[in-house]
């Protein structure tokens, strides 16, 4: 870890010293404006300007290597390579652009500068052109939330990404992923994903949250979050549409959390949840079933003779108001 530390800020000092330590002068840079960041570098901001103007001012300053750019509220339509001058930057983003489209080469004069990528808030950017991303390989952080992107295929094996957002876009379907050995962060909640491929994350070495919230999932199959590894902390599945979860869907970890809130559970299956539970008694993981529709028949009585698995099942409640936690051979006379 401190190897890993050491290297990062070499690494962080000699990007730092290629990038411009000035800022353009104001009568090139307006109607933009730029800060200067002591330790960063010239940050570029511009706001409620059209694609042409943003251009312009582009092309008027010095060619440099500049920190970030940032476009808020501009009507910009495309995006071609052409907006940026002659200029690269480690950090783009553009939020509120009214984006329709982005070509394939917009963002090919900071190949080999990008690290962070944030375009959000364009409800008629319906399309991105994830297979350009290769070219930037030394990518670690991707936005594209809030946008109305209608499908996230061709993502390449970005080395260096650590993150991904695609939430708040109108996906149907979750993409294939390739091997991205720093993926820790995926968040692809508040979409229309209705079902999640076997043994999708089972080579992603350091995934460590999985947002898939406010989706429209109703069965968990084999294999759905299976991973090698135990860096997994949160699985988040709440308000989906869950009503079915296959044995082999999950392999958590003891502390995994795995958030199941709101979903149309009727059954905790022992097949399912027993083997799972019995890994979280070692760690603080557990699963949050609140607000599920739970029938607590004889199918869930093998949850009163293991007390130490029901520890890790929290906020459940029966469709008769009794809590899991309150159930008792009582309420299952009858049952062999």
């Amino acid at each position: 870890m401190l190897k890993s530390f050491l290297f990062f800020s070499l690494l962080l000092k000699v990007v730092s010293a290629n990038k411009a330590n000035f800022c353009p002068s104001v009568d090139v840079l307006y109607p933009c404006t730029c800060t200067l960041d002591s330790w960063a570098g010239a940050v570029l901001e511009c706001k409620g300007l059209t694609a042409s103007e943003v251009t312009v001012v582009m092309n008027n300053i010095p060619s440099d290597f500049y920190f970030s750019i940032t476009l808020t509220n501009c009507i910009l339509g495309g995006v071609e390579a052409s907006i940026f001058g002659e200029n690269s930057f480690q950090e783009i983003m553009i939020d509120h652009g009214a984006l329709t489209s982005i070509s394939d080469s917009a963002f090919v004069r900071s190949a080999n500068t990008l690290v962070t990528l944030k375009i959000t808030n364009n409800e008629k950017l319906n399309a991105f052109p994830f297979e350009s991303l290769a070219q930037i390989s030394h990518l670690e952080y991707l936005y594209l939330s809030n946008n109305s992107l209608e499908n996230a295929n061709g993502i390449p094996p970005l080395p260096k990404l650590w993150t991904i957002h695609l939430d708040g876009n109108k996906l149907t379907n979750f993409p294939i992923l390739p091997y991205l050995p720093d993926l820790s962060w995926l968040n692809f909640q508040n979409n229309f994903i209705v079902e999640i491929p076997s043994d999708i994350f089972l080579n992603q070495p350091k995934i460590m949250s999985i947002y898939l919230n406010n989706n429209r999932l109703s069965n968990l199959s084999l294999g759905s979050f299976v991973t090698r590894y135990s860096n997994v902390r949160t699985i988040d599945l709440h308000e989906n549409w869950i009503e079915n979860i296959e044995y082999g869907t999950f392999d958590v970890w003891p502390n995994t959390v795995v958030n199941l809130s709101h979903n149309s559970l009727k059954l905790l299956s022992e097949s399912v949840f027993a083997s799972q539970l019995e890994i979280m008694t070692d760690g603080s993981g557990y699963f949050d079933v609140k607000g599920n529709p739970l029938e607590c028949d004889c199918a869930m009585e093998w949850l009163i003779h293991r007390q130490d698995l029901l520890l890790s099942v929290y906020n459940g409640v029966c469709t008769n108001g009794i809590a899991l936690e309150n159930l008792d051979s009582s309420n299952f006379h009858g049952c062999n």
